[in-house]
């Protein structure tokens, strides 16, 4: 089995976007978790678990395969600009990424893991520095544009802690154990 390292550009590419479909896909399988409640048929390992797995075990595991996605977003939009598939446009380029980090961010908040939530910032900056040369503009104006975006996602927290679902992952910080 030949290693990551061992491959060419592109096939590195499809490393990524296997990474970002699996995590998609373990997000579609997650909305059916928790819709689904306890003992859901989706529900693989844990059936009465009130969070979201996916395909992983653990809420924590699947956590981190969505916060690396959020990463592997960045190198994909960069290869796709490269290629032409999408606009090198700042804003094509930031309206992709918005997208796809808060659609992936959500899954994180929603497998209730508090490492995960925590490290969604430092996702968040990493794929922003990989996307960096594609924003116009100077690096001021990047990272005012940045941390916009990061006041915004923390303005959406606060709004969806209404939510029975949210609220649950956000109150996980408020309490010592489990």
């Amino acid at each position: 089995v030949p290693m990551v390292a061992s491959l060419d550009h592109v096939g590195r590419i499809k490393v990524l976007l296997v990474i970002v479909g699996t995590a998609v896909l373990s997000l579609v399988v997650g909305a059916a978790q928790i819709t689904g409640g306890a003992g859901a048929a989706f529900r693989f390992y844990d059936q009465f678990g009130q969070y979201l797995h996916g395909f992983q075990g653990n809420r924590g595991r699947a956590a981190d395969h969505l916060l690396i996605a959020i990463v592997c977003t960045g190198l994909v939009t960069r290869y796709f600009v490269q290629t032409g598939a999408i606009s090198g446009r700042a804003s094509t380029v930031t309206a992709v990424n918005a997208a796809a980090t808060l659609v992936l961010a959500l899954g994180v908040v929603l497998t209730g893991s508090r490492m995960g939530m925590a490290l969604i910032p430092i996702a968040i900056i990493a794929q922003f520095l990989l996307v960096r040369p594609y924003v116009a503009g100077s690096l001021r104006v990047s990272w005012l544009m940045g941390i916009g975006a990061t006041a915004g996602g923390l303005a959406l927290a606060v709004l969806l802690s209404g939510s029975p679902i949210i609220g649950r992952a956000l109150a996980r910080f408020s309490s010592g154990g489990e």
